[in-house]
């Protein structure tokens, strides 16, 4: 039995656009990163979750030259608002740890292991929302001011100096909650 070649996808800037406008917007919290060094796939007909990230190491990374392959499905992409599409973008790329695109760092082609320290990141920064592809009142953060992205992210657990893609501990999520409230 042999298998076909699968054609059904294409390479779309979008996406790369989008991670191209956060790095400009939080070069703090995305320091280093490189959305050049993510291939990014727009693949159609495929049950499949929106995003899938993979890592690239050697030897199919000396083919590819990138340490990162982002597939999207296409079928659901096309389905989703720009604001959607770019908070979908902004948790992806939480998911590359600091390192991630250094060959020198023992975090290169890595990929952050999804917990609730990567998801509290996203949650601040979508204005507290957990659910924010089907939440209207989530707030896409690059139409937010930074400082307050920074303020919700700091609540969060990120840097005293601002955000970073660093852990958060079970009291700050605790705190972040609280936000807004008289405590």
């Amino acid at each position: 039995m042999s298998m076909s070649e699968y054609t059904d996808w294409r390479q779309d800037p979008e996406v790369q656009n989008i991670m191209d406008r956060y790095v400009e917007k939080f070069p703090e919290v995305f320091e280093g990163f490189d959305p050049q060094g993510i291939h990014v796939t727009m693949t159609k007909g495929r049950k499949q979750p929106l995003m899938r990230l993979h890592s690239i190491r050697h030897p199919i990374h000396v083919l590819v030259r990138r340490p990162y392959v982002l597939d999207v499905n296409d079928d659901e992409w096309q389905k989703l608002a720009p604001r959607q599409r770019n908070m979908a973008v902004f948790s992806v790329m939480c998911a590359i740890p600091q390192g991630g695109f250094d060959p020198n760092s023992d975090y290169y082609a890595k990929k952050v292991k999804p917990d609730i320290q990567m998801h509290m990141l996203a949650f601040a920064a979508f204005g507290g929302v957990p659910n924010f592809l089907e939440n209207p009142a989530a707030i896409d953060p690059l139409e937010r001011d930074a400082d307050d992205v920074q303020v919700s992210i700091h609540a969060a657990g990120g840097a005293a100096d601002g955000i970073s893609r660093m852990p958060v501990t079970a009291d700050q999520i605790a705190d972040a909650g609280m936000e807004g409230q008289d405590q």
